[in-house]
């Protein structure tokens, strides 16, 4: 017969469990233009972004935010979706003068500032500048100036700071396949 004793210690486990990693599970949403503006096409998304449990959907913006009805949509659609639980929501930028500029409304940041609620704002900004090959926007050296502008930005206002990156080349050739993946990863929270 074994005594209980008030004294005794129970054993702590020899085996850890392992930890386990939350991943994002990240959709690009390139047709924003035309899901933002129609009420069928918006509550198709808040449908579809939860059954396929996607947790931060990048959206591709343009020049919605310059219409102050798409403001007040966007600002909507946020609060519904961090309702339904995805707490992240990120808007692409390419260009800190597209992004960062606060006296144009219609710029992410701006966006953000008009916001009443944390739950009306975008959580991060994407940046997809594809400086591995020539592009309107230009090479790795001007990438670098505008990225950090956005990157401090970001850090100023706690906002996560993503990028896409298909290759880590500077197709003017200043910068090595080393040098671009250095700057990525000091200056970005996550890389897809």
């Amino acid at each position: 017969m074994s005594e209980k004793r008030s004294n005794q210690v129970t054993p702590t486990p020899t085996n850890t469990p392992p930890v386990v990693a939350v991943t994002d599970f990240v959709l690009y949403i390139t047709e924003f233009t035309t899901i933002l503006p129609d009420g069928a096409k918006r509550t198709a998304l808040k449908t579809f972004l939860p059954n396929k449990r996607v947790t931060k959907p990048i959206f591709y913006l343009g020049s919605l935010l310059d219409n102050s009805s798409n403001r007040t949509l966007m600002r909507t659609l946020n609060t519904e979706l961090n309702q339904l639980g995805i707490t992240k929501r990120h808007a692409n930028v390419t260009q800190s003068v597209n992004a960062i500029n606060l006296s144009d409304a219609g710029t992410p940041a701006a966006y953000n500032v008009g916001c009443v609620t944390a739950s009306e704002k975008f959580t991060g900004f994407s940046q997809e500048w594809e400086f591995w090959k020539t592009n309107p926007y230009g090479d790795f050296a001007t990438f670098k100036t505008n990225d950090l502008a956005i990157y401090n930005y970001c850090q100023a206002n706690s906002l996560t700071y993503d990028i896409y990156v298909a290759r880590c080349k500077d197709n003017a050739g200043a910068f090595t396949p080393e040098q671009v993946a250095d700057w990525l990863v000091a200056y970005h929270d996550t890389i897809y």
